[in-house]
């Protein structure tokens, strides 16, 4: 299962995880254990430490400039990419 947020900003990815945690503790009743992400200074700083701690969730990171790590997200990502071009495209909606 995949979910997706689009975010406006990198700063953003704090807040709407928190609502993601929230959306899977309500709707399954269990609690996100394992998180994995890449060195972004949005998800490797304080406030996703802190959380971590605190919930027990442990936090995986892929080495820098290593996508091989994480092939299913890379390709997930790449295929939500494609899809979004063909959108702006058939719909000619300004790339601004």
């Amino acid at each position: 299962m995949r979910f997706v947020y689009l975010l406006k900003e990198k700063a953003e990815a704090y807040h709407f995880f928190l609502k993601f945690q929230t959306l899977v503790e309500n709707q399954t009743s269990n609690a996100i254990k394992t998180v994995v992400s890449d060195n972004g200074g949005e998800f490797v700083n304080r406030k996703f430490s802190s959380l971590s701690s605190t919930k027990g969730i442990k936090h995986l990171t892929t080495a820098p400039y290593t996508p091989q790590q994480n092939p299913v997200s890379e390709r997930g990502n790449r295929t939500l990419l494609e899809q979004i071009r063909v959108f702006l495209c058939d719909y000619k909606v300004p790339l601004e």
